[in-house]
């Protein structure tokens, strides 16, 4: 309420922006269409008030935004994170047998533009055989950004026996609540293999030696140079290529008329309806009783916008069932139009466009239970007049 006068407030939408560089981004104006119901003086047959529709477009231009740019200084494990932020390196065991596996996880949590920081590179010893890490995360968007994690886990299967260090890993970013840089730095782990076969080519497994044995080595005994083969060589004719045979044409004709065929036959399908040789739609009269029915409990429930828009919606699916109008092309005098070409009596249209305009009017005045109730009653008695038409 501002100065005596009550308004209903409506959030068209809403935006976390998060800035990519430094500069001055201008935004555009914002247009918005609204509809007014001016009383006209006259009521219609049920004691309501007429209303006369009247448009009015209100604009706003979004003010300008000023990024500011990061300040010096930054370290060199910093990428870009800027928010407030967890980071948590660990190891899902520390002792294990040869050819177990163990896990090396990675994980940054907290908030801010957390969905665009990439995770730190981890150095583990190449004697230590590691596959693709398996990715994850999970954010939710708030008023100062994404929060959620976003983390890495290497599986990582040790073949001999040994001490194996994996270095300390770094992580920095930029916190917006004491606007400094903050740098985190995660413990050296260890990973210490009981029991297996010795690593003849490197006998001394750290963090810092240089492995010698890579993953899948082959060894060669005897022979550094092994000769061609000659003999009990075969020959075997080259097979035609399956693209050439007469089965793939054949399963490119099936393929070609699966997908052609359907089309003539709901396109033709299409066509009938609209000439009035099939009936109508019956998805589409159980759509708008489902509509009716969840206005009623909205309605119950005290929540007045939810049930004009289901009413709305209600109405808006009654006039494409019955006119054969798309959602598109719904408006109230080519709906008046087509409805009457239909055979509708004009009655029962005017009754319709009354409901309708109600509706509309409502959801931008309040409305008390009793006009409420009066207007359910209204669209289901005029929605059961036309779908028995």
């Amino acid at each position: 309420t501002v100065d005596g006068e009550k308004y209903r407030i409506f959030e068209l939408e809403d935006a976390v922006l998060i800035p990519q560089k430094a500069e001055e981004v201008k935004c555009k104006e914002v247009v918005v269409e609204l509809v007014t119901g001016i009383p006209t003086g006259r009521r219609d047959v049920w004691g309501q008030p007429e209303l006369r529709n009247i448009k009015h477009v209100l604009t706003k231009r979004v003010p300008t935004i000023n990024v500011k740019p990061l300040p010096a200084g930054a370290p060199a494990s910093f990428t870009g994170a800027v928010g407030q932020y967890n980071f948590e390196v660990s190891l899902s065991r520390n002792e294990l047998e040869a050819d177990e596996s163990a896990t090396l996880t990675i994980k940054i949590s907290g908030s801010g533009n957390a969905k665009l920081v990439d995770l730190p590179t981890v150095s583990i010893p190449d004697d230590l055989e590691t596959y693709d890490p398996k990715y994850s995360e999970s954010f939710k968007m708030g008023g100062r950004g994404y929060k959620g994690y976003k983390k890495e886990e290497y599986l990582i299967i040790p073949r001999y026996k040994g001490e194996y260090k994996i270095p300390s890993i770094t992580f920095s970013y930029f916190d917006l609540e004491t606007e400094k840089y903050v740098t985190q730095r995660s413990e050296p782990l260890e990973l210490v293999v009981l029991s297996g076969p010795e690593n003849k080519s490197n006998t001394s497994i750290s963090s810092t030696s240089k492995s010698s044995v890579q993953k899948n080595d082959i060894e060669l005994l005897n022979e550094d140079i092994l000769f061609i083969k000659t003999n009990d060589l075969k020959v075997e004719k080259e097979q035609q290529p399956f693209t050439s045979s007469k089965v793939y044409n054949m399963l490119l004709y099936i393929g070609i008329a699966g997908l052609i065929l359907p089309w003539f036959v709901f396109g033709a399908n299409s066509q009938l309806q609209k000439r009035g040789v099939f009936k109508k739609n019956t998805s589409a009269e159980k759509r708008i009783k489902q509509e009716l029915a969840l206005a009623k409990k909205a309605n119950a429930a005290g929540d007045t916008t939810e049930m004009l828009h289901k009413l709305d919606l209600a109405t808006l699916l009654l006039v494409q069932a019955v006119s054969g109008l798309n959602a598109a092309s719904v408006e109230k005098e080519l709906a008046k139009k087509e409805l009457a070409s239909k055979g509708i009596e004009q009655g029962l249209i005017n009754e319709l466009l009354k409901v309708w305009e109600q509706i509309e009017f409502a959801r931008f005045a309040p409305l008390n239970a009793k006009d409420a109730d009066d207007l359910i009653e209204q669209t289901q008695t005029i929605t059961d007049k036309l779908l028995k038409a």
